[in-house]
């Protein structure tokens, strides 16, 4: 039964984003889009790449072209964007909302391990940037969505966490229940036998003997019964 847990399991390895792919507005980029954490639709079809999400605005109309820069090869080109549109690619979901501006762009990268206390240094970070015009205040929006997602990954892995030792712990007392059962009835036993009644105990002892040589007695005469007996 372990009897600590690391700290690191606890604190540190904790998946950012959704758990399987993480999210995130590149800090250049000038419109105000803002990008979910997404969900995963089709596991099967995960590829485990990194990707990018670019912008185009041209004569006031806007779409995106998806590249895995994994592999340096385009997922697809050209496609139509309005806000709050949702975008599907390689077993993954997303959805973007706003007005990015010619040139942003958005990436989708594997989730890993990030720790409650980096995840808590960027929320401070995000909210002493500041936030004036509409594309500081995307930023901030980005970053406070990914920040607010991570904390609440960070605190359903300390509650599991938590659950796993008080489960170990329940288990702890049962043990210790069951001993203090044995425990009574083992000085119950070791009692009756400092405080015996030698000639009680040395009466029961010849009884059981008797016993014992009736009870041979009897298997002896019935074990050499035979049919020739009774001819």
């Amino acid at each position: 039964l372990a009897v600590s847990d690391s700290g690191t399991d606890v604190f540190d390895r904790i998946k950012n984003g959704n758990g399987v792919f993480t999210t995130a507005a590149d800090s250049s980029n000038t419109g105000t889009g803002v990008i979910n954490v997404g969900s995963v639709i089709t596991p099967a079809s995960l590829t485990g790449d990194n990707y990018e999400i670019n912008f185009t605005v041209a004569a006031g109309v806007t779409t995106y072209d998806i590249v895995d820069t994994t592999t340096g090869s385009p997922v697809s080109s050209a496609n139509a964007y309005t806000s709050n549109t949702t975008i599907s690619f390689d077993g993954m979901q997303l959805n973007i909302k706003g007005d990015p501006a010619n040139g942003d762009k958005f990436t989708v990268s594997p989730s890993n391990n990030q720790s409650i206390f980096e995840t808590v240094g960027n929320l401070i970070a995000a909210l002493e940037t500041p936030s004036g015009g509409s594309s500081a205040a995307t930023q901030l929006e980005n970053s406070l969505n990914s920040a607010l997602k991570n904390i609440n990954n960070s605190l359903e892995h300390v509650l599991a966490q938590r659950s796993t030792i008080g489960s170990r712990l329940q288990e702890i007392d049962t043990l210790e229940s069951v001993g203090g059962d044995q425990d009574i009835q083992f000085e119950d036993m070791l009692g009756q036998l400092q405080h015996v009644d030698f000639a009680k105990a040395i009466s029961d002892l010849q009884r059981q003997q008797l016993y014992l040589q009736a009870a041979q007695q009897s298997y002896i005469r019935v074990s050499g019964l035979s049919l020739f007996n009774y001819l």
